[in-house]
């Protein structure tokens, strides 16, 4: 996974995360509830920087393995 400084894209996917939070404006994660675990996924360089989108949450809280086996590198 390549690290990524835009803060609308996925720290995941890398689609856009269509956060409305830095627009002053009311975003679909104010009303979402984000996993801990998967926030604990998330890369450290993306850490309050770049928002989980909404397909990742929604694959995530459907079927984390599926999701870690697609989006998470196994550490050696």
């Amino acid at each position: 996974m390549q690290p990524t400084d835009n803060s609308t894209a996925c720290p995941f996917c890398k689609g856009s995360n269509k956060c409305q939070a830095s627009k002053n404006k009311a975003c679909w994660c104010f009303n979402t509830s984000i996993p801990a675990e998967l926030i604990a996924l998330t890369p450290k360089q993306n850490i309050k920087k770049s928002c989980i989108c909404n397909a990742c949450v929604n694959l995530f809280n459907k079927n984390p393995k599926q999701f870690k086996g697609k989006y998470i590198q196994p550490k050696n």
